[in-house]
């Protein structure tokens, strides 16, 4: 019988440390760093993300995407392609460039309406008619033909030229028809030399 108690107690004093230790580990339980952490920094991007989107907004801005959801996980947000600027064109030459070539040409009355001049049948030239020179989408000279209906445009530079007439009343314009400038009713056409160029440009009026 005394055996049998001095064995129990035997027993009791080895189990005794054990479940102390059981009940110490239990009541002493703390989450672990690991998820201390990742609580940690999924606050603090939240609060930094919820700032940017109000800053955003305040100042009018677009709110950058992927703000505006969770991206506290290590998954990148791919940002917008960035949009390119638009290409720069050259500006256009501020003054036309200046050189040995002439535009000249005549206005004559075409009787016939052939739109060929034919001095030996009586088609004259036109005086007081007027002429544009355009160059780069703008009138940059004019002048009016003289009394036997010549015109000229001195001093061009290398460069490309329209001249056009001013049409006038009770008078059908027969020469040019189809014209490669001023719409079809004149002339357009370059220069590219270092010796001096002329360029014709006549134009036909049949009168009414």
């Amino acid at each position: 019988m005394l055996s049998l108690r001095v064995k129990l107690l035997v027993l009791a004093l080895v189990a005794t440390p054990f479940v102390a230790g059981v009940a110490q580990g239990r009541g002493n339980s703390k989450p672990k760093p690991r998820a201390n952490a990742l609580a940690a920094d999924e606050s603090s991007c939240n609060a930094d993300q919820a700032a940017e989107v109000a800053r955003a907004r305040a100042e009018g801005r677009p709110v950058p995407p992927g703000l505006e959801k969770k991206n506290c996980e290590g998954v990148p947000v791919t940002p917008p392609a960035p949009v390119p600027p638009p290409p720069t064109l050259p500006p256009p030459p501020s003054s036309p460039p200046v050189g040995p070539h002439e535009a000249r040409g005549i206005v004559f009355e075409d009787l016939d309406g052939n739109g060929l001049r034919d001095p030996f049948a009586g088609e004259m030239g036109l005086a007081g008619w007027g002429l544009e020179l355009w160059w780069n989408g703008q009138v940059l000279a004019t002048t009016t033909t003289d009394v036997d209906g010549n015109f000229v445009f001195p001093s061009l530079g290398n460069s490309t030229y329209s001249v056009c007439v001013v049409a006038q009343g009770g008078y059908r314009q027969t020469l040019p028809i189809g014209g490669s400038g001023c719409g079809g009713a004149g002339y357009t056409f370059s220069f590219n030399s270092q010796f001096m160029t002329w360029s014709v440009n006549n134009f036909g009026m049949m009168l009414q």
